[in-house]
């Protein structure tokens, strides 16, 4: 695998773009100079969540070991299964799940239905904890997982997790694992295979999106029909596309991304990881690495149509452009880049068609930039992380 450990190093380019340039970085998402969706900051930050203490929220307790009354009342009672609790759950609750593997039902149709202001959080150790005091994550991973047959991804779940336009207010995704959908077959079945969200709020926080695949495209995640996406300090790894992109499709809605990793994603065909289809983005704060794509066509971020809005990005070791701005059915397309590093991608990094707009300034741009500003064309520096013994 080409520089399979440039994640780990590249990490390290996010101190590297900071200092890139202090007059234009670091400011909070709701002054970013026009900003290109509706300002919603507060999603992306724990303390804006629904408080488990309020007496007007649910509290809910999913854990696998459980062996209590599974009603969900307490960890001892717990519910075993997800998806029950999922469906049991009114406005304003908050689940809290223990660390397993989780699945929708026994039906390639069956996921896990988000709903308006339900919470999920994930990393609680088996048995339960505190509220937040013993939730590790990283330690005790929940995952929801597409894995509902027999062995092999052949009749694993169409769609991991589902969300209709009835979710108005946003549904929230904390500390879990989003894993093995297999959209693989025609139609609304052919993508999303991590997420498909239609019209959807929903946020995504400290997640994890991997081994998902879509025959489609989008088989991490497919949004679309005015759907309001975030995700913040997740990471997006190891997906495949059978055609068109290898991780995330935003298709006339808006999605907003905070210091994640989207890598070793691997497309057959056409456009890389993050495809935006007459759709508003703000990225900041994110590495996008080693993704693959066997017949590239368009970029490893590509926006047609609509706006993004990208500040302190990287993107490199890809094969194809690294970002592509164009039109999309008489739409022309808008991006801004700032104090970026687009490096080791193919030539050119950067492509706009005639009739699009890119800003592109305070940056490292292998090749230069014409139009661009103050456009650093030195070798950032990237090395490769020791192998571990």
């Amino acid at each position: 695998m080409r520089k399979s450990i440039y994640a780990v190093t590249l990490l390290l380019t996010l101190s590297f773009i900071l200092a890139l340039s202090a007059g234009a970085g670091n400011l909070p998402i709701a002054q970013l100079p026009n900003p290109p969706i509706s300002e919603s900051p507060d999603l992306l930050f724990p303390e804006s969540l629904l408080s488990p203490t309020s007496p007007d929220v649910n509290v809910i307790y999913v854990d696998a070991s459980a062996t209590g009354a599974n009603d969900g009342s307490s960890w001892a009672n717990a519910y075993t299964d997800l998806a029950v609790a999922l469906e049991n759950a009114p406005f304003a609750s908050i689940i809290q799940i223990a660390e397993g593997t989780y699945t929708p039902g026994t039906q390639r149709d069956d996921s896990f239905q988000l709903k308006s202001a339900v919470y999920l959080l994930g990393g609680y150790p088996s048995g339960g904890g505190g509220l937040f005091g013993e939730r590790f994550p990283a330690a005790h991973e929940t995952v929801l997982s597409g894995e509902i047959g027999g062995p092999g991804p052949e009749d694993n779940s169409y769609h991991v997790v589902t969300g209709d336009n009835a979710v108005t207010e946003t549904a929230l995704l904390d500390g879990v694992s989003i894993a093995h959908g297999n959209a693989n077959d025609a139609g609304n079945n052919g993508f999303g295979a991590g997420l498909a969200l239609d019209g959807s709020q929903v946020a995504l926080q400290n997640c994890m999106i991997y081994d998902n695949f879509a025959n489609g495209s989008g088989p991490a995640l497919f949004a679309r029909d005015d759907a309001e996406v975030v995700i913040n300090n997740c990471t997006i790894a190891g997906n495949a596309g059978g055609s068109f992109g290898s991780a995330l499709i935003i298709f006339d809605s808006e999605l907003r991304m905070s210091r994640s990793i989207v890598r070793d994603n691997h497309a057959v065909e056409s456009y890389g990881p993050l495809w935006l289809v007459k759709s508003n983005s703000a990225i900041i704060n994110s590495v996008f690495v080693n993704n693959a794509n066997d017949a590239p066509s368009g970029g490893v971020i590509s926006v047609q149509g609509g706006t993004s809005y990208l500040n302190h990005v990287s993107v490199s070791g890809h094969n194809q452009t690294g970002l592509m701005v164009t039109q999309f059915e008489g739409e022309t397309g808008a991006g801004t880049v700032l104090n970026s590093i687009f490096w080791d991608n193919s030539a050119p990094e950067l492509s706009v068609e005639a009739d699009s707009e890119l800003e592109v300034s305070d940056s490292v741009v292998q090749g230069g930039f014409s139009g661009g500003t103050n456009i650093i064309t030195s070798n950032p520096g990237f090395i490769d992380a020791p192998m571990a013994t």
